[in-house]
């Protein structure tokens, strides 16, 4: 005797004969994304699905791959960053999974959607515009940046380093009240490291960058 049994969300429980205990069979799969729109400077969505493991890669695609970088893993859910998208205002871009490096299609269209309006556009870190997502740390572990931008530098975001080698972030603190168009934010007793400068704008996204 042989049965497939399907449990919703999980997958297929497949077992032989009425002895043998069933061996559960995860598919892989996307059923949702947050958010589906928001700035084109990139955005850190939740995923939810089913069969996620150390092999699934999440990527947006139009007529390339843009790699979503896993900050956060579970069978069921991942979190991941997603950096500058090339588009124009209300372009979409279909996100997509990948394992073993062959792309596999979600059973339902999911797409993520650039929007203008939720985009903070940054003109330049302390005056440099080459590569200011890049920030050196001195001896001392402070760092004190000068952002500037062209609007909303105001509204509410959370600032980070990232460190891609430990994986790990540590958030600024801005200081003073930012106007429109500048903020400073300080960063205190960071270890001896290459980081990356980070800027999620509440409800919309990471903030554009200079590259």
């Amino acid at each position: 005797m042989s049965a497939n049994v399907y449990i919703p969300n999980k997958g297929y429980a497949k077992f032989d004969g009425l002895t043998n205990l069933p061996l559960l069979n995860n598919l892989l799969d996307i059923t949702s994304i947050s958010p589906s729109s928001g700035s084109y400077g990139g955005n850190l969505l939740t995923i939810l699905g089913s069969g996620f493991d150390a092999l699934t890669e999440i990527v947006l695609h139009k007529t390339w791959d843009n790699k979503c970088e896993i900050r956060s893993r579970t069978a069921s859910q991942i979190t991941c960053k997603f950096n500058i998208m090339n588009g124009n205002d209300g372009e979409k871009q279909a996100v997509k999974m990948k394992q073993n490096g062959e792309t596999k299609e979600p059973s339902s269209t999911l797409e993520y959607t650039n929007d203008v309006s939720k985009t903070v556009v940054v003109k330049d870190v302390g005056g440099e515009t080459q590569n200011p997502t890049e920030v050196s740390v001195p001896d001392n572990g402070q760092v004190d940046l000068v952002i500037n931008g062209y609007a909303n530098m105001d509204d509410a975001m959370t600032i980070t380093l990232w460190s891609p080698a430990n994986r790990k972030a540590f958030s600024g603190v801005i200081q003073g009240t930012p106007s429109a168009t500048s903020l400073t934010v300080r960063f205190s007793a960071l270890p001896l490291d290459d980081y990356l400068l980070e800027m999620l704008v509440n409800n919309k996204g990471y903030a554009y960058l200079p590259q």
